[in-house]
């Protein structure tokens, strides 16, 4: 008897062995999805210490399998792992739950990039928040509920102080700058109107941390006011005389002057021209706003035109080519309408002019600036060279000539050298930094053989002294 039953223990152990490997295999899936579930509840932060222990029974079981002759002995430890990992990811979704204010807040500080802009603040809230979670897995709750509000409170400060550091990071290094430069004892009214914009923009996020655009605007104004204490104070510390002082700031009311057509205010009063100069302003926005609707109601009556004509189209059965070559040039007449808006749009007034002449589209540089009597660029050119790119790309597949123009001062040839070497330089530049080839864009120099204003003043030999771009779509 005892003989039979040692025999049929051994055919029992020997199938359970030959078993065995398959068992271990779908112990092990099961194992690795009760692991995915945990981890998609993010268990490793909302129930770490659990999660931990799970690792370290599944560990242990892959290492029983390794083994190979001792497989089956990891079917229980898989089993204890799938367990462990289903309890962390109950306790991590109850955990969850428990703390879901001081998970919003901590989303919003990740999201705000608390971790990179509030550092300090941000470590501060996860430490408390990671006491919640310890707190709750030792189901202390009264206490975890406490730490819990800690760490709400705290992450919310720091997704504030996140926000108020990313978006006035500029403006305080400019403002850091600035003083540094001497700004604060040479230009202390403009350092001081940097600062104050500055404090404008953080307490404008204080009471609303989502206002970017507003904060945002605040803040460039800061940085930009902080640069021009910086030139405020360098021109205080060269300790100008009063007289040159006055004439160089009256020649930047002349050029003003001269660009908006009126004549320079040499024996004006700077107030009235000043005014003069404002309400010309005034009228040509007004006169711009006039043509933008005019044009607008020029592009709704084409539309209505072009409507027109393709339902007659249509009644005729598409029969008359001639009426579909005439929709397909209004088409065309509209987009390129729209091409010369968008590329007007691209330029401030003082930087450039753009209309049609013929077939060509001409963009007149007025705000290009060079060395004098150089076809080298002046510091300062980067924003209008950036857009005059910008311009290009609206004519895709367009021929390109760069001329270039001089005022009537100098000799002739030396003039059409000049032009010549600038016309040249702007082409270089265009065909180097947007790789149009060469064969679609030429350079010519006029000289002072074209002139578009009196060479007799200052302002109409300011206007002579242009670049235009001539694209032919």
């Amino acid at each position: 008897m005892t003989h039979r039953l040692n025999i049929f223990s051994l055919l029992t152990l020997l199938t359970a062995l030959a078993s065995a490997p398959g068992a271990v295999a779908q112990d092990a899936n099961q194992t690795g999805q009760a692991r995915e579930e945990a981890l998609q509840v993010h268990a490793e932060v909302l129930a770490p210490e659990m999660l931990q222990a799970a690792e370290k029974t599944r560990l242990k079981a892959e290492k029983t399998m390794a083994r190979g002759r001792d497989a089956a002995k990891a079917i229980p430890q898989y089993t204890q792992a799938t367990l462990q990992y289903s309890a962390a990811r109950e306790r991590a979704i109850k955990t969850a739950k428990f703390l879901d204010d001081a998970l919003t807040a901590r989303n919003a500080a990740v999201e705000a990039q608390a971790q990179s802009y509030a550092l300090n603040r941000w470590e501060e809230g996860y430490e408390y928040f990671k006491r919640a979670v310890d707190l709750l897995e030792r189901e202390r709750d009264d206490k975890a509920l406490q730490a819990s509000r800690n760490a709400t409170q705290i992450f919310s400060q720091a997704e504030l102080e996140a926000i108020q550091n990313r978006i006035l990071a500029r403006a305080r290094a400019e403002i850091a700058t600035a003083k540094k430069l001497g700004a604060s004892r040479y230009a202390p009214i403009t350092f001081a109107r940097a600062h104050s914009i500055a404090q404008a923009a953080e307490t404008a996020l204080s009471e609303n941390r989502y206002g970017f655009e507003f904060a945002e605007n605040l803040a460039r104004q800061a940085e930009e006011t902080a640069r021009h204490s910086v030139q405020v104070a360098d021109l205080v510390k060269s300790r100008p005389n009063v007289e040159e002082l006055v004439l160089k700031w009256e020649s930047y009311l002349s050029r003003a002057q001269a660009a908006a057509g009126l004549s320079p205010p040499v024996d004006k009063d700077p107030v009235a021209a000043t005014d003069e100069l404002e309400e010309t302003i005034a009228r040509l926005l007004v006169s711009e706003r006039e043509l933008q609707k005019d044009l607008a109601n020029n592009e709704s009556f084409a539309a209505a035109l072009e409507d027109e004509i393709r339902d007659l189209d249509e009644q005729l059965g598409g029969a008359s080519a001639e009426r579909t070559q005439l929709v397909l040039k209004l088409e065309e007449q509209a987009r390129e309408r729209e091409q010369i808006q968008q590329t007007e749009n691209l330029f401030r007034p003082n930087q450039a002019q753009v209309f049609k002449q013929s077939n060509t589209i001409i963009v007149r540089l007025m705000g290009l600036r060079f060395a004098s009597g150089s076809a080298k660029f002046s510091d300062g050119n980067d924003g209008l060279l950036q857009k005059l790119r910008q311009a290009i790309q609206i004519w895709p597949d367009s021929t390109l000539v760069v001329e270039g123009h001089t005022d009537s001062r100098g000799s002739e040839r030396l003039n059409q050298r000049l032009s010549q070497n600038r016309a040249d330089t702007v082409m270089n530049y265009v065909v180097s930094t947007m790789h149009i080839p060469a064969n679609r864009v030429s350079a010519v120099g006029y000289g002072e053989n074209r002139p578009i204003a009196s060479n007799e003043n200052e302002g109409g030999r300011a206007k002579n002294r242009r670049i235009d771009l001539m694209i032919t779509p």
